[in-house]
């Protein structure tokens, strides 16, 4: 162990050294390159301990991860015997040391996991194709994403808190957990992303673009608001009021959210919502 008398100078007066990271990488160079790799290191390293690799170095068992006081490298620098022949290690160089296999005597530090938090928007059509920002952290060395079982294309990394991709198409709308890959690492969202069907005038798929994001939140469970459940299609057209098939006129489903009644508390649908609810209307309102 260090003496008491050199580690108290250390707290008073502070390190000289460099930003201690309890690695392999500031061992070496900081202290091996400063004093032993002269004598251990390649063609004929002294004793047969090369400390110039971190391998050869744990190869010789000179040091016992987590133990310094087992190690036989802090032993012999703890002591003055090495480096032999020159001056022995200062106090914060030999606390350096001793931490570091204190610490495990890791090669480098672990590398920071990736996280995924949010994706916007967070919903798009099955046909894919649209751009989508991924945010999360130590996401710049992603190299691939992953909607569901499909590969994202057009992969950018704009910083360690964002990516941006164009998002793969879906043979089935629904919700897909999001992944981004670094060789065996990831980061999972799962229900990240919401693959809804594209806007068409049948009830399937303005249950998915408009009446399942927007509307159903009042219009669907137990009690419905005014009796009028959009959950399904038969409770849908069950509402002798609320949708009358080739009927536009008298469908109160299309007079409030052309006028803006509806929904109740949110912002208007747009044109083409608007527009395709009519169409489906006038269609005779089918299901799919």
């Amino acid at each position: 162990m260090v003496s008491r008398f050199g580690f108290t100078l250390f707290l008073l007066f502070g390190s000289t050294l460099t930003a201690f990271s309890e690695t392999y990488s500031d061992a070496r160079t900081q202290i091996f390159q400063k004093y032993c790799l002269d004598c251990h290191s390649p063609p004929g390293p002294a004793a047969g301990l090369d400390l110039g690799v971190y391998a050869s170095l744990m190869a010789a068992g000179v040091v016992v991860p987590g133990k310094p006081g087992d190690s036989i490298l802090f032993q012999k620098l703890e002591m003055g015997d090495m480096p032999q022949g020159g001056d022995p290690l200062t106090a914060d160089e030999l606390k350096l040391i001793e931490d570091w296999i204190t610490a495990g005597a890791p090669d480098a530090p672990p590398a920071k996991e990736m996280a995924l938090k949010q994706l916007n928007p967070r919903f798009g059509p099955t046909t894919g194709s649209n751009l989508v920002v991924i945010q999360g952290e130590f996401l710049s060395r992603a190299k691939e994403v992953y909607f569901g079982l499909e590969l994202c294309t057009d992969l950018k990394v704009v910083s360690e808190e964002e990516l941006t991709c164009v998002v793969p198409a879906q043979k089935i709308a629904g919700l897909v957990s999001v992944t981004v890959t670094h060789g065996g690492d990831e980061a999972k969202l799962e229900n990240a992303y919401d693959y809804r069907l594209p806007l068409a005038p049948t009830y399937e798929a303005l249950r998915a673009n408009v009446f399942k994001p927007v509307c159903m939140r009042c219009h669907s469970g137990d009690k419905p608001a005014k009796g009028l459940d959009l959950s399904t299609y038969r409770s849908a057209l069950s509402h002798r009021r609320a949708v009358i098939p080739f009927n536009l006129k008298e469908s109160r489903v299309h007079k409030k959210t052309a006028s803006g009644e509806m929904p109740r508390g949110g912002p208007r649908l747009g044109k083409q919502e608007v527009s395709t609810i009519a169409a489906w209307i006038r269609a005779g309102a089918p299901e799919k």
